[in-house]
């Protein structure tokens, strides 16, 4: 069985008047041993002096409420009880609808032993969901400002890294185009443009092809 207990009655106290009330039950209806393994419990608290309650027909949960001050346990008991039957399938059309009328029956819950006891309370600080003190909100506020800074440094970091790589390539793009458009200019196949052999001249500074005049001498 499950017990959640929510009253400030001692969870040992309340587990002792259940735990008698389910034994009497199954002396008499027989014990279901699926029951007591995947029963779950809850006690609450109620407003004022009432007792109500809730039991899943045929299933496996119930749940009471019972005051927080001056709590009866035979009150309690028949409180069970009636809700335990309709645990095993028990409709108001089977038994009585108000478990008040049974409550002299249980008057074996007014014994010395299943008293009804207060929880001790312990100090201890508020928890979080995993039983951890919470963190005081100015150093969470703290935390979580150095946290989006550094997130920030890693993107400027990386945005700054990205605009020199891009730089780079648009360096090497400019390179090859200019590289593209040179060899546009002489056309597909054309060898570079060589310089031109100037011709050699001769001593006598004429050019070659040009017969050298014979100077004949006349009396």
């Amino acid at each position: 069985m499950k017990f959640i207990n929510e009253t400030p009655w001692s969870l040992r106290s309340l587990r002792k008047i259940v735990t008698a009330t389910v034994n009497r039950s199954d002396k008499m209806e027989g014990k279901s041993k699926e029951w007591h393994k995947t029963a779950e419990i809850t006690i609450l608290n109620s407003r004022g002096n009432h007792y109500t309650g809730y039991g899943e027909q045929g299933g496996n949960k119930i749940s009471i409420r019972v005051p927080s001050a001056d709590a009866r346990p035979d009150v309690i008991a028949a409180l069970f009880e009636h809700q335990y039957s309709h645990n095993r399938g028990y409709t108001h059309k089977h038994m009585p609808r108000k478990f008040e009328n049974r409550i002299p029956d249980f008057d074996w819950a007014l014994e010395k032993r299943f008293k009804l006891a207060l929880a001790t309370v312990t100090e201890h600080a508020p928890a979080g969901r995993r039983g951890r003190p919470k963190a005081d909100p100015v150093h969470k506020a703290e935390v979580k400002s150095r946290r989006i800074s550094r997130k920030i440094d890693r993107i400027l970091a990386q945005i700054m890294a990205l605009e020199k790589t891009k730089g780079k390539l648009a360096l090497k793009a400019a390179k090859a185009k200019y590289q593209v458009s040179g060899k546009a200019k002489r056309g597909p196949g054309r060898p570079p443009r060589a310089a031109a052999a100037k011709p050699k001249k001769t001593p006598s500074g004429r050019g070659p092809g040009r017969p050298r005049k014979i100077k004949t001498e006349t009396k």
